[in-house]
């Protein structure tokens, strides 16, 4: 069996890609999550998985195969249209009734196949309102889920982390804490941020249950057994739209969030692709302009030209001259380079004392502020021919003295 290897389903994980596993019966879409390389690493990660790759049916994500791919280890499951949940913490579009809804679901299929270490990545709502649970055998075995407090049994710490997730799609995540004291202001602002939500009214009940699932004490907390049905039993009573409703009127705007618009974008579902083509208002390729030209015309650049002159503003073709596009240099701007080069300076005797109120103002020290240069006199005609016979005086007697 060949496996190939598509675009990344980020929904559910970055290390997730959507693939093709071609078997003898045709080919099959998953999903594989890729873990890091590790030397006997196949090996050592199926027997960690012990029986997840024969859990099938509920709410189990079947996990189909763990092998070597390209350097990585492969962990390939059947193929489904799912955004974790841990994307949709802090209440993003999950009322109280849709979120009691999956954590009842969840819970059902937790208490008849028991998962190692139940976190908000591990669970996947699915774009029909159905929900799966997956990671029963981790990839990335150093990822743990809430760390309830207490030494209590696999079934309460269980109880506990579906309290953690319930409060997670109310509110956002619990922070670890390590006294009682702590703990219990936490959980009650995971109340106060679920009661100031906009929408259905924060019932008594729904805090009880909440408090219930995340008690101090381990034996404080309800039986496994009991939270699926109770939680099943709370939503019906909590006004707000379905775990159905929610996701028919989300589920195409999440994935669309999710996936962003790069250029790998997967195939989406033909609903979701018709959403995408609503919402994308950015066309596929966008020409470049450039600088003004002698006409004052922005002309059209290929893409694949210097991005430096890309105009970044929606300027129409005909722009009037006035208008200097974000990058162009304003050499039209300011005074003209002739009057620029000038030194400023103040004309001759601007400072001078009047004789008017020369006899009437206080006298004051004048300051030069002129930076032009004062004028020099004028050299004297004969000065020139008199300092030419000195010099041929002082020569001559110079010659007497020296021959005589």
């Amino acid at each position: 069996m060949t496996l190939t290897l598509g675009e990344t389903w980020r929904p559910w994980h970055p290390s997730v890609r959507r693939g093709v596993l071609n078997e003898e019966d045709g080919p099959i879409e998953v999903l594989v999550m890729l873990a890091p390389w590790a030397p006997s690493g196949v090996l050592r990660a199926r027997e960690r998985a012990g029986n997840a790759l024969d859990l099938r049916g509920g709410c189990v994500l079947p996990l189909l195969d763990i092998r070597a791919h390209n350097k990585k280890i492969a962990f390939i499951y059947e193929s489904v249209d799912g955004i974790a949940a841990s994307w949709l913490v802090d209440g993003r579009g999950i009322g109280h009734r849709a979120a009691a809804e999956l954590v009842s679901s969840v819970a059902e299929c937790v208490a008849e196949h028991p998962h190692p270490g139940l976190d908000p990545g591990d669970v996947l709502l699915c774009s029909d309102g159905s929900v799966r649970v997956t990671n029963y055998a981790c990839a990335f075995p150093d990822v743990f889920g809430p760390v309830p407090p207490g030494d209590g049994s696999a079934e309460e710490v269980r109880v506990y982390r579906l309290g953690a997730l319930l409060a997670s799609l109310l509110g956002g995540p619990l922070p670890p804490t390590s006294t009682e004291e702590a703990h219990d202001a936490a959980v009650r602002r995971a109340q106060i941020r679920a009661m100031s939500r906009p929408g259905a009214v924060f019932s008594e009940a729904y805090g009880n249950w909440l408090r219930a699932l995340l008690a101090w004490e381990p034996a404080a907390r309800p039986p496994l057994s009991r939270v699926a049905e109770g939680l099943a039993e709370l939503a019906a009573n909590t006004a707000g739209p379905t775990l159905v409703e929610t996701a028919d009127q989300h589920f195409g705007a999440w994935v669309i969030e999710l996936l962003g618009f790069d250029d790998e974008a997967p195939t989406l579902p033909a609903e979701i692709e018709s959403l995408r083509e609503i919402l994308d208002p950015l066309p596929t390729q966008q020409a470049g302009r450039r600088t003004l030209g002698e006409e004052h015309v922005l002309g059209n650049i290929d893409v694949e030209d210097d991005p430096t002159v890309d105009s970044e503003l929606g300027i129409p073709p005909e722009t009037p001259p006035s208008i200097i596009e974000r990058g162009s240099i304003p050499v039209a701007v300011g005074p003209p380079a002739e009057v620029a080069a000038m030194r400023p300076s103040l004309p001759l005797g601007f400072l001078a004392e009047d004789p008017e109120t020369s006899s009437t103002t206080m006298p004051t020290r004048t300051v030069p502020m002129s930076v032009s240069p004062k004028p020099r006199p004028a050299r004297p005609s004969w000065l020139m021919p008199l300092t030419i016979g000195l010099a041929v005086g002082a020569i001559g007697l110079l010659i007497w003295l020296t021959f005589l």
